[in-house]
């Protein structure tokens, strides 16, 4: 075994008032989602909401994994854990990430999908998505919260950029296997639908391979910028393929141009 693997900074420290605002804001955002998802669940007697945001939530035990192969770590010193696996413990506020991002953003896709879509809108989605991201993403790393350790390509601002394209490509995967099994599950079966955020975040990190393998390694920084780039392009080529088949299969409703008829009798009618 290499002696040259990249080891998590076991002394890093929580820093407890940055540990106290990200978990509020971050509870807060996904209880406000949770209550518009009742308050839909209510006025439309469908449930599929409230168990995209569930879903959300249980898709948070990939996290320990997820810190593992992309090698980011939440410090052990003060951390308030939620949940331990892989030898990583994870803290309250990265489990709150989960609902916001992998269930609400994902079902705000899938309402845009139900209304019908284009490919500019499917990639405003994906926008909205990725700043929804970067929105907590920067300011939590800026605040030493958590971190992404060893040789990450590409890093700026703390952030690996590897990751934008992964959590979306994640999302918008689960937003359109909702929309596709939506009327497929009815009754008990409705309850499927928990497990498809977590199922399509993992999905999505098959693209990531070649970043995660050159990665994990102790190859030249070269090879490792190239898996890293291998990734990004692969997983935006992925949410392409996506938009032009969401666009076809939930197809945006144009209005009917009219025709030289219908103009007359306007004409007529207003005369």
């Amino acid at each position: 075994m290499s002696d040259n693997f990249p080891q998590p900074p076991l002394d890093m420290v929580m820093p407890p008032t940055a540990q106290l605002v990200a978990t509020v804001c971050l509870a807060s955002v996904a209880g406000l989602m949770f209550v518009a998802a009742l308050v839909h669940w209510a006025r439309t007697r469908n449930p599929l909401f409230v168990l995209g945001m569930l879903g959300g939530l249980l898709a948070s035990v990939n996290e320990p994994f997820t810190n593992v192969v992309g090698m980011c770590f939440h410090p052990l010193i003060g951390q308030w854990k939620v949940l331990e696996s892989f030898g990583r413990p994870i803290p309250v506020w990265a489990v709150m990430c989960y609902p916001v991002y992998f269930g609400g953003l994902s079902c705000l896709m899938l309402l845009w999908l139900r209304r019908g879509i284009t490919r500019r809108k499917f990639w405003m989605g994906v926008g909205i998505v990725m700043a929804g991201n970067a929105a907590f993403e920067f300011p939590i790393l800026a605040a030493d919260v958590y971190v992404y350790y060893g040789d990450q390509p590409f890093r700026f601002f703390g952030m690996q950029p590897t990751f934008f394209v992964i959590n979306v490509l994640g999302a918008v995967l689960g937003a359109l296997t909702m929309a596709l099994l939506e009327h497929q599950l009815t009754g008990a079966r409705r309850l499927l639908m928990l497990v498809i955020p977590g199922v399509t975040q993992i999905a999505a990190y098959g693209v990531a391979a070649p970043h995660m393998f050159t990665l994990s390694t102790d190859l030249p920084m070269g090879w490792k910028y190239a898996g890293t780039t291998l990734t990004i392009v692969l997983g935006l080529l992925v949410i392409d393929q996506i938009s032009r088949y969401a666009a076809r299969r939930f197809p945006a409703v144009t209005p009917a141009a009219p025709t030289a008829g219908s103009e007359r009798r306007l004409e007529v009618s207003g005369a």
